[in-house]
């Protein structure tokens, strides 16, 4: 499939038709983001998983050359309308559009890159919201299940009861099977490690086009850098909660939270601290001694072993400026939740022997 749409893309002539075509298929599954889903009448959307995964692999330039006004440009292929952006109603995204130039032409990337954002909703967050779903179906299936067999432990019932408990039973085992059947290739399709790893980079471009309006990139001068407040406030509101929520079903799991070490160090610094240095923190040992056994299964990988120490330290650096006006006391809050962390990974023998082969 993939090498069908690169063929299509690469030639000129059949480029925007297939953009187009890409686009209606976004347009004609939009529901799919919603919570109740009529699912006869929309894809599957384990086939909008693998349209994500062909743009997935389109998605090759740095977030820098994103067009950020794409969303309002008028050969946008994301219709703007069913939008709620992070802080402005329609009067005043009418107002902001007059005021940005949008007499470029769109670019292949700049499309592609908004496309992905989308599809990435109505599947890889779909799929992951089913997935919950089914593990809260599979518990009451489960629940009904033993209250059904409780009933036929129980003497003095007559047959027609206990025949009519027996079909229950039947039929509740029957249905736990198609369930569980169902959450297994759920869960073998969103854990693939590959997927993930693609996702977690794109998702990291995604929160740097968010957050470089109103903060400076790491490769910026932060003395140099002007905020734009409108910009930020103008951003598709689905589109960060997309990213976030991807993240958050990444660190749920120690399993799939070591997909984000790898490229740990390259998240914008805000990110990091929220959400990376926060789950570390709150995990160690000398914290939080029930979540300990998460806090091992995380450390003890050898991705955590080579990776996290150095993104450690360097972002223990960086965060002298966090481009906030609270960043005085900012930083040493950071630094000090790092710190614990550090104390942690040096009751580890593998980290400790990481940290001075790094240190020397």
């Amino acid at each position: 499939m993939h090498q069908i749409f690169h063929a299509l893309i690469v030639n000129s002539s059949t480029r925007n038709r297939t953009l187009g075509y890409i686009s209606e298929i976004l347009d004609s599954n939009k529901k799919l983001s919603q919570i109740q889903v009529e699912y006869e009448q929309l894809a599957n959307p384990t086939a909008m998983l693998n349209m994500l995964s062909i743009l997935l692999d389109f998605d090759k330039i740095p977030v820098e050359k994103i067009q950020d006004d794409y969303i309002f440009h008028p050969k946008c292929r994301i219709k703007l309308s069913e939008i709620n952006t992070l802080k402005m109603d329609n009067d005043m995204i009418e107002a902001y559009r007059k005021k940005i130039d949008l007499s470029y032409t769109p670019s292949f990337n700049t499309e592609c890159f908004y496309l992905t954002i989308a599809f990435m909703g109505i599947s890889m967050t779909t799929m992951m919201n089913n997935l919950s779903r089914m593990d809260r179906h599979i518990y009451e299936i489960r629940r009904q299940l033993r209250d059904a067999e409780e009933q036929l432990q129980r003497k003095g019932q007559n047959p027609s009861q206990l025949n009519r408990i027996r079909a229950i039973t039947q039929r509740t085992k029957e249905l736990l099977k198609r369930f569980t059947l169902s959450n297994v290739c759920y869960d073998c399709l969103i854990n693939d490690q590959n997927l993930l790893a693609k996702c977690s980079n794109f998702v990291n471009k995604l929160l740097r086009l968010f957050l470089r309006s109103v903060m400076p990139d790491s490769r910026v001068d932060s003395r140099s850098f002007t905020p734009c407040i409108e910009r930020f406030a103008s951003l598709p509101e689905a589109f960060l909660e997309t990213g976030i929520e991807f993240l958050h079903f990444l660190l749920e799991h120690p399993q799939r939270s070591k997909v984000l070490l790898l490229n740990v160090s390259d998240y914008p610094r805000l990110i990091l601290n929220l959400i990376i240095v926060d789950l570390f923190f709150f995990t160690c040992p000398d914290v939080s001694s029930d979540a300990g056994f998460f806090f091992r299964q995380i450390m003890n990988d050898k991705i955590a072993v080579d990776n996290l120490f150095p993104a450690l330290v360097k972002f223990y650096a960086d965060v002298e400026s966090t481009g906030s006006n609270t960043e005085f006391y900012d930083k040493f809050n950071i630094r000090r939740n790092i710190q614990v962390i550090f104390r942690s990974m040096w009751m580890d023998l593998a980290h400790r022997k990481r940290m001075v082969q790094f240190a020397e």
